[in-house]
């Protein structure tokens, strides 16, 4: 339902989009954009075409269930990128699997069993764990070029350079640190190489060795519930000043990000609040650089920590767990 909101409120700019790239439209410009509306346009066909022959050719995953997939990646991306820029959040996980989540509206007899393992395995590898997301950093890094006056597209090219690096380096070293080390439990990470990949392969067990289970009536009751919720939530906060509560909160409210975060989101409302009630805002922009300093300083702090456990062997977790 956010996702269908936020790609409501975008539809003029959509249009342009689609017009400069369809039409090469001349009262449209995009050279101030990352990159060209064509080369955007393009990519992203040319992407979930490939991830959706992938899925159907390779992974055998049975056309409706790959494009409910591939449609909820869009949705799941787009709201989650809202939900960081509206909240300022460190990061944010969506609370649910789209595989999972097909199953409770159809139930497990619409689908084979390794079209369900192989459809969660490409989720959970691929956007599960969203902590490492990365469109709400690469839209926060354009947004400050913007503000900088530095070039969109050498920027991107920038970008697209390092990406490729992290790709091969990060590929790299998680195959050689669990060889070298004796295997994944020998490294002080369960999450990464224990509980998270085993969680597919479980959840797939499970409904093989129970039968599987029926469409699930309660189930779609709670997802129209919650999008209804989402939708009147959004609604009130257009059209009446003193409706306080916002559907980034209520979405935000049950996933991992909020167990780790909320106590520093609260310090920073009880902050924010005291500022803002005995200083104004006067106080409160002067009083900016401080915490942009804080920020910046727990940046160095990681970065420092990440050199001294190359040296001695010791991990240093650089978000919240």
């Amino acid at each position: 339902m956010l996702a269908v909101l936020l790609i409501s409120a975008m539809r003029p700019h959509l249009k342009d989009v689609w017009r400069k790239a369809a039409f090469n439209a001349a009262d449209i410009n995009d050279r101030n954009e990352p990159m060209s509306y064509r080369a955007a346009v393009i990519g992203l066909v040319v992407a979930y075409v490939g991830m959706y022959l992938w899925l159907t050719l390779v992974g055998e995953v049975q056309p409706q269930l790959a494009v409910a997939v591939l449609s909820m990646t869009l949705a799941i991306f787009v709201a989650l990128s809202w939900l960081v820029a509206q909240g300022g959040l460190l990061f944010i996980h969506h609370a649910f699997s789209t595989t999972q989540t097909m199953t409770v509206i159809e139930g497990t007899q619409a689908f084979s069993p390794p079209s369900l393992a192989t459809s969660m395995i490409a989720e959970h590898v691929g956007w599960q764990d969203a902590r490492e997301f990365m469109l709400p950093s690469l839209l926060n890094s354009q947004k400050a070029a913007a503000e900088m006056g530095i070039s969109s597209r050498t920027l991107t090219r920038a970008i697209a350079v390092c990406v490729v690096l992290a790709v091969v380096v990060s590929g790299a070293a998680s195959i050689w640190l669990p060889y070298t080390h004796g295997g994944g439990t020998s490294l002080r990470n369960g999450w990464a190489y224990i509980s998270s990949p085993q969680l597919p392969y479980e959840w797939s067990a499970s409904l093989t060795q129970g039968g599987g289970h029926a469409m699930s009536p309660s189930g779609v009751l709670n997802i129209v519930a919650g999008a209804l919720l989402v939708l009147v939530m959004s609604y009130c906060r257009t059209q009446f000043p003193w409706f306080q509560l916002h559907p980034a909160g209520f979405l935000a409210a049950g996933t991992w990000a909020m167990y780790t975060l909320w106590f520093s989101l609260l310090l920073g409302w009880i902050g924010k609040s005291c500022i803002l009630r005995f200083g104004g805002m006067h106080l409160y922009r002067k009083l900016m650089p401080l915490f942009l300093g804080l920020i910046m300083g727990d940046c160095l702090s990681a970065i420092v920590w990440t050199v001294v456990g190359l040296i001695t062997h010791t991990g240093y977790m650089l978000l919240p767990n």
